[in-house]
């Protein structure tokens, strides 16, 4: 695993090939907040780096979300059905 400073965050990143595909999995070094993709090897690590980060920003906006809606006493939003 290799730290990196991307923009103003402090990410982990770990590059693991298996087989036919690599395995990218970042964590937020503050919340500690981890998210993977899957791609093909060919694919540059630059664009691999920017789709693992836009996944992480878009889990912590769905989170920061949920959190204000559950505040107001709103169903979270994310998919799926509420029981």
């Amino acid at each position: 695993m290799e730290r990196r400073r991307i923009g103003e965050r402090e990410v982990l990143l770990e590059f693991r090939h298996i087989g036919d595909y690599v395995k990218v999995t970042a964590i937020d070094a503050e919340t500690l907040r981890e998210v993977s993709i899957v791609g093909s090897p060919r694919t540059p690590e630059p664009d691999l780096i920017r789709l693992v980060m836009r996944k992480l920003d878009f889990n912590e906006a769905r989170d920061v979300k949920n959190a204000a809606a559950a505040k107001k006493n709103e169903p979270p939003s994310g998919g799926g059905i509420l029981v």
